[in-house]
């Protein structure tokens, strides 16, 4: 019955948003006429509704925060992203125009080389090769501008898929709705500010110490089921406390360790954006 429920609850959650639950656990029993709602009273019981209410409820629910998560990328990341784009343009036409007139001036070495043997001639040639270098040196300057602009693209994408691994991880956990809040305004802090100021690393220790407590809450219950006599059901339980502990922990580190990333290339970001409004002021 669940995965029966599963594609039509997907395609029509903005239907859910207009049904309180007693409505859509009447909808579940008695079916809706003239639509694909077909009744299940007489497949499921009372249990079994409510809990296909929850599990649709948590659909909608997961598709939610998933659309705060895509729309805190963009707002955090994009115009950073278009920004770099329209200098890399900017750079590459530059680059275009000096590869075009280093073409030309060897074109004009070449002829000349071969016309004009006299001393003004050879002057003149001489006047070109060192043309021809001055060119040949901007070209290669525009070559590594257009690199470390590059490298800045690469380096702020993989920012934004740190970001976008952690809440994807966070919401496999079923996190509380406090804790992805904190997420997403460090997330779309990013928009402002390419660094883990104090305020976000405060709210970062918080999401960190809420994990840990959920940890620790998920170990007393497993030591009270260790306690009860030996069984087939204290056995699936035990499993399945096992599991939410190491998915708990896993996603600890990963906050752990992917925020510490983040960190390191905002550092890389900050020298690389120096390098390049530099290289610009030349």
């Amino acid at each position: 019955i669940m995965m029966d429920a599963k594609p039509r609850m997907l395609v029509n959650l903005d239907w859910l948003k207009s049904r309180d639950d007693l409505r859509l656990l009447s909808s579940i029993k008695y079916g809706v006429s003239g639509t694909s709602m077909t009744p299940w009273g007489d497949l499921t019981n009372s249990l079994q509704r409510l809990q296909l209410v929850m599990y649709i409820r948590s659909l909608s629910q997961e598709s939610t925060l998933r659309g705060q998560l895509t729309e805190g990328l963009y707002y955090a990341f994009a115009k950073t992203s278009d920004e770099i784009e329209s200098s890399r343009m900017a750079e590459y036409a530059l680059l275009e125009s000096s590869q075009k007139q280093l073409a030309e001036l060897k074109k004009q070495i070449d002829i000349s080389s071969e016309q004009d043997q006299s001393p003004k001639g050879i002057e003149v040639a001489l006047e070109k090769y060192k043309q021809q270098l001055i060119l040949s040196a901007s070209l290669k300057q525009h070559e590594a501008n257009d690199k470390k602009l590059l490298d800045l693209k690469k380096l702020i994408k993989r920012v934004e898929d740190i970001y976008k691994e952690i809440g994807l991880d966070l919401l496999r956990t079923d996190v509380n709705p406090s804790d992805w809040d904190k997420f997403i305004a460090i997330l779309r802090s990013n928009a402002e500010q390419r660094n883990l100021s104090d305020k976000n690393k405060v709210l970062i220790q918080q999401i960190i110490s809420s994990y840990d407590n959920k940890v620790i809450e998920l170990q007393q219950e497993k030591k009270a089921i260790l306690g009860k006599i030996a069984s087939s059901n204290r056995a699936m339980e035990l499993k399945e406390l096992d599991a939410r502990i190491n998915t708990y922990t896993k996603t600890k580190h990963k906050l752990l360790t992917g925020f510490e990333e983040i960190k390191q290339l905002y550092e890389n970001e900050k020298a690389l954006q120096k390098e390049v409004q530099s290289k610009e002021k030349n």
